[in-house]
């Protein structure tokens, strides 16, 4: 069909393959519900085209002029627009997967809640377009010139705008984490409500630019015109950095979280028991330190935290409370612990436990200071993930390589006895359920010689009241956990990076268990359940296999009562 002239075409619920419109020209043509496969619109002139719900693959739009386009809901998979020109054109719902917009014009363009997965927009022109609720995978805006651009609501995960002009444009309650805006000149531009965590702006060029209430957890601003003061209506600048290379705070949620000698212990903190007290720290003659008093072997203090005013859970449903300090217990060293919030945790309890031997004399060695409790915000589009593309024909190596284990059966750290279950880490650290060992291991990538225990190992253990050393720790009030320090037939694991933990199948209980170096505590999430296999989605639902009710069960982190999704009807195959 190349240099042919349509008037009122339809080709609607049709199929063409290897079709050629090159230097067509289209006027009130319709395409809905058709599939386009290896189809070339090069340098076509399309007007008032209707391409709504079609199936497009592998199709050229290069130097075409497409006005009045509507692709709403449909699928486009390797469709290149290169050096086109797009007015008035609707991408809504619509799905692109591979599209490439490279020194493209687009104007009055709809991709409000598309999906756009590795799509390509390099030096491409973007004036008075909607991206709002959509979700963009990876999209590369690199030296693109973008005005009026709305991206209110939308996901940006690892989106990259270097070297890129943007301005009136709103990123109003976006999620733009770990993206890149290094080099990028920036004006009036609207960040409210917005999630920046770990995003980059090294060197950009940021003028007018509203970052109220936004989330600049770890962002970085190196080498930027911006200052401290500009951030102060932010929701958090914890860890994030200035221009300067200077790292800057959230407020402290504790009160008196630091040991001043001129502020009475009463204030902020109630003493739960034996008796606390304050001393000049061996380090600083400007600063005290929260210890024990003289001959005691045994102190707590608590402090209540209220949340409502903190943090909003519709908001930001994906937080976690971190609670880190500078203390010395027997000359070691812990720094933070963590506690994902809930919906219907309202207050905090920090909760701190002096314990130490009788004959200790040097009550020096042991204390605690610069307490500091913050929130880490976060949101269920931080937790989107890119399924990879794997072709249906793809084939795989039947020769496989020992990454784990391979020198027989034991218990020793080159060994592994009777492994389950196992999860792969994005930097391909493998973490397996080391069943017979009652123990969960960790082999990192290219190390097959050794692993390391990071959870149980003390032998098989299953008896609450068996157990040493119970605590309890920073936690919602009334709803105390105990931890625990053994496992018994441990048989699946996975990875939470929300919290850095692991979480375990191990026996008739689901258990989270800290990857920070020598916590070598757990706590128990699920009770009552013969545990097998464990799963996680994108919401932190966990999915467990019970193997003594035949079912497979879904629960929300913190509750022990589970939605069933499978099974349930007692032992068959039916």
């Amino acid at each position: 069909f190349a240099d042919t002239e349509f008037d009122i075409a339809n080709f609607s619920l049709g199929r063409i393959n290897h079709g050629n419109f090159s230097f067509t020209i289209f006027h009130n043509a319709n395409f809905s519900y058709t599939r386009l496969d290896n189809v070339d619109f090069s340098s076509a002139e399309l007007d008032t085209v209707n391409y709504s719900s079609a199936n497009i693959l592998n199709a050229v739009f290069n130097k075409g002029s497409l006005r009045n386009i509507n692709f709403s809901f449909a699928q486009l998979v390797n469709v290149d627009f290169l050096s086109a020109r797009l007015e008035n054109v609707d991408f809504s719902y619509a799905l692109l997967n591979k599209a490439d917009f490279s020194f493209t014009s687009l104007s009055n363009v709809n991709f409000s809640n598309a999906q756009l997965i590795n799509v390509n927009f390099p030096n491409t022109i973007l004036n008075d377009v909607d991206f709002s609720f959509a979700k963009l995978h990876k999209p590369y805006f690199f030296e693109a010139q973008l005005t009026k651009i709305n991206f209110a609501s939308t996901a940006l995960i690892l989106a990259n705008f270097r070297l890129t002009k943007v301005s009136n444009t709103t990123f109003q309650k976006s999620s733009c984490v770990a993206s890149t805006f290094d080099d990028t000149s920036l004006s009036d531009c609207n960040f409210w409500h917005s999630n920046l965590k770990e995003a980059k702006f090294k060197q950009a060029k940021l003028n007018h630019l509203n970052f109220s209430r936004a989330n600049l957890y770890k962002t970085d601003f190196t080498g930027t015109n911006i200052g401290k003061s500009e951030l102060e209506n932010a929701l958090s600048i914890e860890d994030a950095v200035l221009s300067n290379g200077t790292l800057v705070h959230d407020a402290n949620l504790i009160n008196n979280g630091q040991g001043d000698c001129n502020i009475p212990l009463i204030n902020g903190w109630t003493l739960g028991s034996g008796n606390v007290t304050k001393l000049m720290s061996n380090r600083s003659n400007s600063n005290c330190q929260f210890t024990l008093e003289s001959l005691s072997t045994e102190a707590a203090i608590y402090q209540r935290v209220n949340l409502s005013d903190k943090w909003d859970s519709s908001s930001w449903p994906y937080s976690q409370a971190v609670l880190m300090s500078s203390e010395e217990t027997l000359n070691s060293t812990k720094e933070k612990i963590s506690l994902l919030l809930n919906d219907d945790m309202w207050e905090l309890e920090v909760f701190i436990k002096f314990n130490t031997p009788a004959n200790l004399r040097n009550m020096n060695n042991y204390w605690c200071d610069d307490i500091k409790l913050y929130i880490v915000y976060g949101t269920d589009l931080e937790l989107t993930r890119v399924i990879p593309n794997i072709p249906a024909n793809a084939t795989w190596a039947q020769n496989g390589v020992t990454v784990a284990g391979g020198k027989g059966r034991g218990d020793g750290k080159n060994q592994l006895n009777n492994p389950n279950g196992l999860f792969v880490d994005d930097d391909q650290t493998v973490v397996i359920a080391d069943m017979w060992n009652d123990r969960i291991v960790q082999w990192m990538k290219g190390d097959t010689t050794n692993g390391k225990v990071v959870a149980g190992g003390n032998d098989q253990g299953n008896i609450l009241n068996e157990l040493n050393n119970q605590t309890i720790v920073l936690n919602q009030l009334n709803n105390a956990n105990v931890v625990l320090n053994q496992l018994n037939h441990p048989t699946d694991v996975l990875i939470d990076k929300e919290t850095d933990s692991l979480i375990i199948c191990d026996d008739k209980r689901v258990v989270r268990w800290s990857r920070e170096i020598n916590t070598g505590e757990g706590e128990i999430l699920i009770e009552n359940v013969k545990c097998y296999g464990l799963a996680m989605d994108d919401q932190k639902y966990l999915y467990v296999s019970d193997t003594e009710k035949h079912e497979v069960r879904r629960y929300k982190l913190g509750e022990n009562n589970g939605t069933l999704v499978a099974g349930g009807n007692g032992n068959g195959d039916g």
